[in-house]
């Protein structure tokens, strides 16, 4: 059955116009309602515990609690929160650091409108992914970097279907560490998502079709 109840999203920003123009685009979606809107890290986690919503979507440089710990946050009380994180750092390690706090998706602040609403669809829906231009920009920042050993292996489970959660368990490591993994090969071949890693792996040799 079809859910045709509202994905509800709850936001936060530093800038008031910033945060103003977020809640316009998630009032402006049918699919979407606007369950609440932060202007600091310290009120976002609170208003989370009191709305539980379906996606977060805060910037990374939030006032009294920055993005980072805000999400940290979130996730240790609500392990299966769906969080997006909005930055204006190009910076290799912001980024990384965002995906690592445990955000689904990461976003440049100039993203355009569809690819925000996108990605809260797709965050919603259960997907983890880099946005097309965070994976740019992370595969022009690491020229030339190959995949581990590890690296490989892990791809090779992702291309056979295995969860994050199914290859720990086969190769002995935290479903976490796992996460890692597949964060640093999104980020080594320029993929969005786990399907795009694989296609890539395919055509550049790296793992074969069985």
């Amino acid at each position: 059955m079809t859910d045709l109840r509202p994905i509800r999203v709850l936001v936060a920003d530093g800038h008031p116009v910033t945060l103003e123009g977020l809640g316009a685009i998630i009032r402006g979606d049918p699919g979407m309602t606007l369950c609440g809107s932060a202007s600091d890290g310290r009120r976002l986690v609170e208003m989370y515990r009191e709305l539980v919503p379906d996606v977060v979507v805060l910037e990374l440089r939030l006032p009294a609690v920055d993005g980072l710990e805000a999400t940290r946050a979130i996730i240790e009380e609500f392990p299966t929160a769906r969080v997006i994180i909005l930055t204006s750092s190009t910076g290799e390690e912001a980024i990384y650091q965002a995906m690592k706090a445990g955000a689904r998706t990461v976003l440049l602040k100039d993203s355009p409108v569809g690819e925000v609403l996108d990605s809260i669809r797709a965050v919603y829906s259960g997907e983890r992914r880099l946005s097309a231009a965070v994976g740019s920009l992370l595969e022009q920042r690491r020229p030339g970097t190959t995949l581990t050993r590890r690296e490989i292996e892990v791809l090779k489970l992702v291309a056979d279907g295995l969860t994050n959660r199914e290859i720990g368990g086969l190769l002995g490591i935290a479903e976490s560490t796992v996460k890692w993994y597949v964060l640093e090969i999104l980020g080594k071949m320029g993929a969005s998502d786990r399907t795009e890693a694989v296609a890539a792996a395919f055509r550049r040799g790296l793992i074969n079709p069985e």
